[in-house]
C-alpha cells in the first residue's frame, strides 16, 4: 500500500508541478520583503564588465531578501548548442547572487532557449544553485509557478505570480509569445485555492493592453508590430513616469491574461523586461503594469539608465519601488557612448563592417591605380620624326 501511495503521489507532482509550493518565503523582522529585479542579462559566458557591475552594486544597494530574474539571460548569436557555455553565461550572471546567499527565481524570456540548449537542462542547472527558490518542472516547453510569502505570524500574507511568456508564435499570427490558456486556468484555479489572497507577476514580456495606455500622436513613438503603422505618446492619465523611451513589444495576439488578472482581483502589481529601455510605472484597471530596464551592455540599452528595479512589499500589503540606475550606483565607467546604447555585440558588427568597408576602399584603390598604370604601359607612344 506504501508503494502504490508513493507512486500515486509522484504522478500527481508529474501531472501538475506547477501546483508545487516551494519553502515559503517570509517578511523580514521590520515587517518588509525585499525583491531585486533583475531583466535581460543578455550575454554570453563571457559577460560585459559593466553589466557584472551593476548587478553587484544593485545587489549591496538594495540588500534585497530575494532576486527575481527576468528572462533574457542568454544570447544565442555566439553560444549556439553548447551546454557548457550556456551553462557558463548562467552562471556569471547566478553568482553574485549566490555568493551573498540570497533567494532567486526566475522566468524565461524569448531569447533563452533560441540556442538549441532546452528550457528543461537550463532550469536543472539553475536548480542546482543554493537559493534557487523554482519548484516543479517544465511542460510543454513552460515553466509557471508561485511563491508565497509568511506573514511574521507564519502564515501566507502574499503571493508571487511566475508566469512563461513564451518565445515566438509559432503558429504566424503574432510576433512575440504569450502566457497560454493552460497557464490561465491554472492561476485562476490556483488563486482560488488560495482565497485570492493578494499578489504580485512577473513575467518577460508584457501584456498587449500596455497599448490600452498609450495615445496615438503624429510626433511620438513609433508603435511595434501590429501597432507599427501607428506612433504613440503616454497616457497621462496611466503613467506615473515618463520612462516609454521604446514601443513596447507584446504579442500580437491576445490570450486573455490581464482579464483574467482583472476577473480574479488578486494581483496588485506585474513586473516585465523584454524592452530593454523602458521603466515606466503605469497603473491600468487597478492594476500597476511596471517596466524593469535592462542590464545588459552586450545588447541594446538606454545608456546610464541600464538598470535593475527594486520593489519593497511592506506587512501592510502596500509596497514601494525604486530604480536603480547605473549612473547613480556604479562607480565603474560607463563604456563608450556606442557600447551603451547599441550593445557590445551591435557595436563590434559595425565596428568590423566600417574595418570590411575601409579595407575593400583601400583595395579598390590599388587595384584602380594598379589598372591605370598598366594602361598606360600599353599605350603607343606618338612623337614626331624627322
Amino acid at each position: 500500500m506504501k508503494r502504490i501511495i508513493c507512486m500515486i503521489f509522484a504522478l500527481a507532482i508529474l501531472i501538475c508541478p506547477a501546483a508545487v509550493f516551494a519553502e515559503n518565503a517570509e517578511f523580514s523582522e521590520n515587517g518588509t520583503f525585499k525583491i531585486l529585479i533583475i531583466a535581460d542579462a543578455q550575454d554570453t559566458d563571457n559577460p560585459q564588465q559593466a553589466t557584472l557591475e551593476l548587478i553587484n552594486a544593485s545587489l549591496s544597494k538594495a540588500q534585497p531578501d530575494m532576486v527575481v530574474f527576468l528572462g533574457d539571460m542568454l544570447h544565442y548569436m555566439f553560444i549556439g548548442k553548447d551546454e557548457t557555455r550556456t551553462k557558463e553565461a548562467i552562471r556569471r550572471i547566478v553568482e553574485p547572487v549566490e555568493k551573498r546567499g540570497i533567494p532567486f527565481a526566475i522566468v524565461f524570456g524569448n531569447h533563452d532557449d533560441e540556442g538549441g540548449v532546452s528550457k528543461e537542462v537550463q532550469l536543472e542547472y539553475y536548480k542546482s544553485f543554493e537559493g534557487c527558490m523554482v519548484p516543479g518542472n517544465i511542460i510543454d516547453n513552460e515553466l509557471y509557478y508561485n511563491i508565497l510569502i509568511n506573514g511574521r505570524d507564519g502564515k501566507p500574507a502574499f503571493n508571487l505570480w511566475f508566469f512563461d511568456s513564451g518565445t515566438y508564435d509559432d503558429t504566424g499570427s503574432s510576433k512575440y509569445g504569450y502566457a497560454s490558456r493552460k497557464q490561465i486556468a491554472w492561476y485562476e484555479k490556483t488563486s482560488a485555492e488560495l482565497g485570492g489572497l493578494p499578489s504580485f507577476a512577473f513575467q518577460h514580456i508584457v501584456v498587449p493592453e500596455i497599448y490600452e495606455t498609450l495615445i496615438e500622436t503624429e510626433d511620438g513613438i513609433k508603435g511595434f508590430s501590429s501597432h507599427s503603422d501607428k506612433r504613440f505618446a503616454a497616457d497621462p492619465r496611466y503613467f506615473k513616469n515618463d520612462g516609454l523611451i521604446e514601443a513596447p513589444c507584446p504579442a500580437d495576439f491576445n490570450s486573455g491574461q490581464f482579464d483574467s488578472w482583472l476577473k480574479t482581483g488578486d494581483i496588485k502589481a506585474a513586473f516585465f523586461g523584454h524592452d530593454h529601455k523602458n521603466y515606466f510605472e503605469v497603473n491600468y484597471k487597478g492594476i500597476d503594469l511596471t517596466a524593469v530596464p535592462g542590464t545588459t551592455f552586450y545588447i541594446y540599452g538606454n545608456g546610464s539608465k541600464h538598470g535593475t528595479r527594486l520593489v519593497t512589499l511592506n506587512e501592510d500589503l502596500t509596497y514601494t519601488t525604486e530604480l536603480l540606475f547605473y549612473e547613480d550606483i556604479v562607480s565603474y565607467p560607463l563604456p563608450g557612448k556606442l557600447v551603451s546604447h547599441l550593445g557590445a555585440m551591435v557595436t563590434g558588427i559595425i565596428t568590423a563592417a566600417a574595418a570590411a568597408v575601409i579595407i575593400i576602399a583601400v583595395c579598390a584603390v590599388f587595384i584602380i591605380r594598379g589598372a591605370v598604370k598598366k594602361r598606360r604601359k600599353k599605350r603607343p607612344e606618338h612623337g614626331l620624326s624627322n
